[in-house]
């Protein structure tokens, strides 16, 4: 199946946490270089509510051209480069072995 590109993803890395010397260690993020992706909104309403306030929710499913994935974090960004979507955890990476592709859910 061949996709055109709407956005893109970077892979969300931490590294350090923990504990020197029995002082924590602060986590740092940073950001991969963008992949680009095709993205697919499942769902994205401002339905979501804590206390007295409403915050949006959003899933969404993103396609990648087939490649070793395992991270468990990414930000989601439109293809004009400058809005971001959000940042999402990783729900599942499936591999698209048949299309060349892997199939992630957020």
């Amino acid at each position: 199946m061949i996709y055109f590109p709407n956005g893109y993803i970077k892979v969300v890395g931490k590294t350090g946490g923990g504990f020197s010397n029995g002082k924590p260690v602060p986590v740092s993020e940073s950001l991969s270089d963008p992949i680009p992706c095709h993205y697919e909104t499942v769902r994205r309403d401002k339905r979501g509510q804590s206390d007295d306030s409403y915050f949006t929710q959003a899933s969404y499913k993103v396609r990648i051209e087939l490649q070793e994935f395992s991270a468990q974090d990414i930000e989601l960004f439109k293809s004009d480069g400058t809005t971001s979507l959000g940042r999402f955890t990783v729900q599942n990476a499936e591999r698209l072995e048949l299309v060349g592709q892997v199939l992630i859910t957020v």
